[in-house]
């Protein structure tokens, strides 16, 4: 699943591959409860990681932007990019007062379901069934 702009309106996507050219330098931001395996997954873009852990379901507050900021700039190079969680880009796009030059840079990977053996169509059916059967009002229906 390639990257996607925390604030699409200041740049354009990038492909994982183009990242992958890249190799940049990644700040990692994450408030989740075991980040491990977004580092593994960040790792498919570069394997130079700076991590800012906050915690599981953590609210974002002024001072943790600013520290995130300053991190970013701490690191050296030219080719550096911010990765986040979907979960904690929701918390962060609230957050307006980000330097362009630095909003640039935010990304996040989406949260995907895959299914084994691509079960897809029986799971959907199966939730949709369920639903329909057990709506709010069905005894009403059942009359």
């Amino acid at each position: 699943m390639d990257p996607v702009p925390l604030f699409p309106d200041s740049v354009s996507p990038l492909s994982r591959q183009e990242i992958k050219n890249i190799r940049p330098d990644i700040l990692m931001i994450s408030g989740i409860a075991n980040p491990r395996s977004f580092k593994r997954y960040i790792r498919n873009y570069s394997t130079r990681i700076t991590e800012l852990i906050f915690p599981d379901h953590y609210s974002f507050r002024q001072k943790d932007i600013d520290h995130i900021i300053q991190s970013y700039h701490d690191i050296p190079g030219e080719h550096k990019m911010i990765m986040t969680t979907e979960k904690d880009a929701m918390r962060l796009q609230k957050f307006t007062g980000i330097d362009p030059s630095v909003k640039e840079k935010m990304y996040y990977i989406p949260v995907v379901i895959d299914f084994l053996n691509e079960d897809t169509v029986n799971f959907n059916n199966h939730i949709l069934k369920y639903v329909n059967q057990n709506k709010r009002d069905s005894i009403l229906h059942k009359k």
